[in-house]
């Protein structure tokens, strides 16, 4: 599993610092896990941006380190939606049949440094963290093969604004069919080697298929980033430098895989769930 500190190497920031801190060591409000405590098997990490300020933690703009008291639109960050920032989102765990069929999830904490956990049960060996919120597409983090044990596990999730997808639409033109793409639903996928570096080149397909050919629009389909969960590039073929991909396997369950000439990685055990987007971290491609 790729924990938070490597997942924000990958995307080039420090895990715990807001950005125009003078020095990674000087001390913020939003240091540290304190809300990475619970009887079970905690998932825990740090809400990150995506579009113009992808990779950046999301955050309130002056944030206390206050657990946000209810998903309202307003909080810490007061105002509309998007300017609550985290406080504007709510957050459920739990299977990826408790998330698909909304039975059986639990509630998690969230503070306005964008910093989450969910206790979740130790029996459940992959997991989905989801976050919804007006202002925000429905995202999540897909996390698989945890130790059965209680304990913690470090994962980073995405935040994208209503704004940030309506772009990726726009970015991809048009579909077949004469209509804007829907980007809504599949999967975030950033592929990365053994050593959790980005890695480029890389192609998205399932199941042990060949790489995904179709155009936007018609899954199974898959478009790349310029950057880091940043805008899409619609000529691409393959990932970029930071190994970034939105994935459309459409309907059903099976393995998100990466291939290249001589090499595919898979992360098996994944679901589409309609209206959500789901992040995974492939490493070994």
């Amino acid at each position: 599993m790729l924990g938070a500190a490597s997942c924000a190497q990958i995307l080039g920031l420090d895990s715990t610092k807001p950005p125009g801190d003078a020095s990674t060591d000087a001390p913020s409000a939003c240091d540290g896990t304190p809300l990475c405590v619970g009887t079970g098997r905690q998932l825990c990490g740090q809400l990150r941006q995506t579009g113009t300020s992808a990779g950046a933690p999301f955050r309130v703009a002056t944030p206390t380190g206050s657990v946000c008291v209810a998903a309202t639109g307003s909080g810490s960050g007061g105002g509309s939606a998007v300017a609550a920032g985290p406080c504007a989102l709510s957050i459920v765990g739990g299977s990826l049949d408790q998330i698909a069929s909304g039975s059986g999830a639990v509630s998690g904490a969230i503070d306005d440094c964008g910093r989450f956990a969910v206790d979740l049960d130790p029996a459940l060996p992959d997991v989905a963290v989801v976050f919804s919120g007006p202002g925000f597409a429905t995202t999540g983090r897909l996390v698989r093969a945890r130790p059965a044990t209680p304990g913690s596990d470090r994962a980073d999730a995405l935040a994208v604004t209503q704004t940030t997808l309506s772009a990726w639409s726009t970015q991809l033109g048009p579909g077949s069919d004469g209509l804007a793409v829907d980007v809504a639903t599949g999967f975030l996928v950033l592929y990365a080697t053994t050593a959790d570096a980005p890695l480029a080149g890389e192609q998205a397909a399932a199941d042990g298929s060949s790489p995904f050919t179709n155009p936007a629009g018609s899954p199974p389909w898959a478009a790349y980033f310029a950057g880091a969960f940043d805008a899409l590039d619609a000529t691409a073929t393959h990932t970029g430098a930071t190994g970034a991909a939105l994935v459309e396997p459409g309907a059903g369950s099976g393995a998100i895989d990466g291939f290249r000439t001589g090499k595919r990685c898979s992360f098996p055990g994944t679901r589409t769930i309609d209206g959500t987007l789901l992040f995974i971290v492939e490493t070994d491609c």
